[in-house]
């Protein structure tokens, strides 16, 4: 009996840590999970009369964070966002990646960040992005069709100067249309806190 209470004692104080974070579901317009065990999650929500979109990406690490979207599912002509909080202050970049090796900073940075936060588990990255960017060389023209949303993470910041280190296989993908969730909601809403807990930046 004492081993059986122990067990759900464990299960549930798991269950706290990985979910006491996430965000209201009802403040954004559409919630998914990106990996099978649904620790990784994108919330976002289109607002067509600002023409932006507002996106919320979580990652159980406590390193970097990266979430993009890509034509074929890999990440050839890629487009991303790769972020995270070093010594408590945000890093926070847009890449593309010309072929299977470190992402490019693009010259042009079209994602804005609202806020970043993380705490002992997760790490919450809050941005907005214009619908269309004006940059069709390194930016994924978002549309009505289905794209592959590609994700990844390591275990550990990068020093001031260095490169992410290699996700190994904490990395995935999933195929979404972001723009079918269309609710036009308040600045207030989209934008409400992830968390009341952890190192908000």
């Amino acid at each position: 009996m004492a081993g059986i209470l122990l067990q759900c004692v464990v299960v549930a104080v798991f269950a706290f840590g990985v979910c006491w974070g996430l965000p209201n579901q009802s403040r954004w317009a559409r919630t998914e999970a990106l990996d099978s065990k649904g620790q990784v999650r994108l919330h976002w929500t289109p607002r067509i009369t600002k023409g932006d979109i507002q996106f919320l990406f979580v990652a159980p690490s406590t390193g970097w964070v990266g979430v993009g979207f890509s034509p074929n599912g890999g990440m050839i002509g890629a487009d991303m966002v790769i972020g995270g909080i070093r010594n408590g202050s945000p890093y926070f970049r847009d890449c593309h990646s010309v072929g299977n090796t470190l992402p490019d900073v693009d010259i042009q940075q079209d994602y804005e960040l609202v806020r970043a936060m993380e705490n002992g588990t997760h790490t919450w990255l809050h941005f907005s992005r214009k619908i269309n960017t004006t940059d069709l060389l390194q930016d994924y023209q978002i549309t009505n069709e289905a794209v592959d949303i590609i994700w990844a993470y390591g275990e550990r910041d990068p020093r001031i100067g260095e490169e992410p280190a290699y996700h190994a296989l904490n990395r995935g993908e999933r195929s979404l249309s972001i723009l079918d969730a269309i609710v036009d909601v308040g600045q207030e809403e989209a934008s409400a806190d992830p968390s009341k807990n952890g190192t908000e930046i």
